[in-house]
């Protein structure tokens, strides 16, 4: 009996941190949806501003989602004065977005776009290497235009899990759907 209490804890980690199979559809603010992984848990820590944010601290694997209006986008732009080097569209929201992260994380150059259609919406997607805190990372960003919101994507691991998570972030991309 002994034997078993002292096992039963490690039996219980090794649960929690083995493989969780299958999504679940996570639905905000009856604006959008998306699937996320079941091995991913809901948190408040990675992002004021996201109306969604799911991560697994042992798998190093993390997602948020920002939304906002078109018209707070246009307000931005007005106010900062920068409406003249950023189109109000999709174009001009995700390079603004991506001209922010590369300065953030000290990269230079353009990012290279791919662009998408995403379950009837218009979509563009980028990956990117970088160091964060001394950390190498794997970002995947993508940015929609819905009907009168913009959201966008972000999830990121570790670089050396890339190949383990990539297709769990691609994943959670393509099932985002506006309600």
């Amino acid at each position: 009996m002994l034997r078993f209490l002292l096992a039963l804890p490690v039996f219980l980690i090794l649960l929690a941190c083995g493989p969780q199979k299958g999504n679940e559809t996570v639905e905000i603010k009856e604006l959008y949806s998306m699937e996320i992984p079941n091995a991913l848990n809901p948190t408040t820590d990675l992002n004021e501003d996201a109306s969604l944010q799911y991560q697994n601290v042992f798998k190093e694997l993390y997602v948020i989602v920002i939304d906002e209006t078109a018209s707070e986008f246009k307000e931005a732009l007005v106010e900062n004065g920068i409406d003249s080097l950023y189109a109000n569209d999709l174009y001009g929201y995700s390079d603004l977005l991506m001209t922010g992260v590369n300065m953030e994380l000290g990269k230079g150059g353009t990012p290279e776009f791919v662009d998408k259609n995403i379950n009837g919406l218009e979509a563009r997607v980028v990956d990117l290497d970088a160091v964060y805190d001394g950390l190498d990372i794997f970002y995947k960003f993508a940015f929609f235009q819905g009907k009168e919101h913009y959201y966008q994507i972000m999830t990121w691991c570790l670089a050396d899990r890339k190949y383990v998570h990539q297709q769990d972030m691609e994943d959670m991309i393509n099932s985002f759907r506006e309600l």
